[in-house]
C-alpha cells in the first residue's frame, strides 16, 4: 500500500515537471513517517533553465501542495490538506497552539530520545567488545624462550652461568610488540568510552552538525538565487551563441553566392586553380565548403586530398623511423 501511494506521487511529479525531467524519486523508510526525496531539472517550456519559473515562490509551492492533495485523493485516498503556514503573528500563534494540542513537541522529544538511546546502545556494544579484547590480552602469552648464559673462569673453563637475559625468536618478539601496542591502544579507547567522554564528544559533534545544517538551510536560499543568476547567464549566452551561429551561416551563404558569380565568368580549370590557391591558405574546412559550387568542385577537392594522403602516410612512416 505504501509503495502504491508513492507510485501515485511519482506520477503526479511526472505530470508536473515532465517524465524526462524527473531525475530521481527515492523513498526513505528510516524515520517514523515514510517520505520521498525527488530531484528535477527546472526546464521551462521554451527550453531554458530556471528554477525560479519552474518551482516559483512560496505561494506557488502552496498551490503545488494543493494540486498534489487533489491528485492523491483522486487516486482513492482520503487525505486532509495540512495547515498552510501564514506570515502574520496571529497565524503563527495559531500554528503553535495547534502543534501543542497535537503533542508535536512531545513527539519531537521522543524522536530525539530514541536517537540518543540508539547512540548509548551502540556505545555499550563497543564497550563490551573492548572488554572482551582486554580479557584476551590479559591472558598469559606463551612465548618460547631460552636463558642466556656465558662462560666463566677463563678460556678453557667449560663452566657457565646465567646472565639474567632471555633469548627469544625474532618473529615471536615482533609479534609480542604488536600485541603490546594493540593492548595499549584498546586500553586508551576503552577508558575514553567508559568515562562517558566519547558520548559527550559525540553529542557535541552532533550539535555542531545540526548547527551547520541550519546554516546550510539559511544559505540555501542564497544558493538558489545564485543558481538562478547562473541559469539566466547561461540562457543569455545560449541565445547569443545561436544568433552568432545564424550570422555565421548567413556569411557562409553570402560567400558561396560570391563564388558562384566568380565561377560564372571563369573557365573550370581557372576557377579550380583559384580555389586551390585560396584553400592552401585556409584552416577552416567550413570555408572550403563555401567555394564548392557544383559536383565538379567537390570532386576537385576530393582528388586533391586523396593525392596528399600517400604523402602524409610516407611522412608518418619516415618519422616513425629508428636510430642505428
Amino acid at each position: 500500500e505504501t509503495k502504491q501511494f508513492f507510485e501515485h506521487a511519482k506520477t503526479f511529479l511526472e505530470q508536473e515537471y515532465g517524465k524526462d525531467n524527473l531525475l530521481y524519486a527515492t523513498v526513505h523508510m528510516d524515520e517514523k513517517t515514510p517520505h520521498m526525496h525527488y530531484g528535477v531539472v527546472p526546464i521551462t517550456e521554451d527550453g531554458r533553465l530556471s528554477a525560479k519559473e519552474v518551482l516559483g515562490n512560496k505561494k506557488a509551492l502552496t498551490e503545488f501542495q494543493d494540486r498534489f492533495n487533489e491528485h492523491i485523493n483522486s487516486c482513492g485516498y482520503d487525505l486532509s490538506r495540512g495547515i498552510t503556514r501564514g506570515v502574520t503573528p496571529r497565524r503563527h500563534e495559531q500554528i503553535s497552539r495547534y502543534k501543542n494540542l497535537t503533542d508535536y513537541h512531545k513527539e519531537e522529544y521522543e524522536h530525539e530520545s530514541r536517537k540518543l538511546d540508539r547512540i548509548k546502545q551502540e556505545s555499550e556494544e563497543v564497550m563490551e567488545q573492548y572488554q572482551n579484547a582486554l580479557d584476551v590480552l590479559k591472558k598469559p602469552i606463551n612465548v618460547p624462550y631460552e636463558l642466556e648464559t656465558e662462560k666463566v673462569g677463563g678460556l678453557f673453563n667449560k663452566e657457565t652461568q646465567e646472565t639474567g637475559n632471555v633469548v627469544i625468536d625474532k618473529n615471536e618478539f615482533d609479534l609480542l610488540q604488536e600485541q603490546v601496542k594493540a593492548s595499549q591502544l584498546i586500553t586508551d579507547d576503552y577508558e575514553y568510552i567508559k568515562s562517558g567522554k566519547a558520548l559527550k564528544d559525540f553529542e557535541e559533534k552532533n550539535k555542531r552538525l545540526e548547527d551547520r545544517l541550519l546554516d546550510e538551510q539559511i544559505k540555501n536560499g542564497k544558493v538558489i538565487d545564485e543558481y538562478n543568476d547562473l541559469a539566466d547567464s547561461y540562457n543569455n549566452l545560449l541565445e547569443q551563441n545561436q544568433e552568432k551561429e545564424k550570422e555565421l551561416n548567413r556569411s557562409y551563404k553570402l560567400f558561396n553566392n560570391v563564388f558562384k558569380l566568380i565561377k560564372g565568368v571563369m573557365k573550370e580549370e581557372t576557377y579550380h586553380s583559384l580555389i586551390n590557391h585560396i584553400d592552401n591558405h585556409l584552416e577552416s574546412s567550413k570555408m572550403r565548403e563555401t567555394m564548392i559550387v557544383d559536383d565538379n568542385d567537390e570532386q576537385f577537392f576530393k582528388k586533391k586530398y586523396q593525392r596528399h594522403e600517400p604523402e602524409i602516410i610516407f611522412e608518418d612512416e619516415r618519422d616513425d623511423g629508428y636510430t642505428l
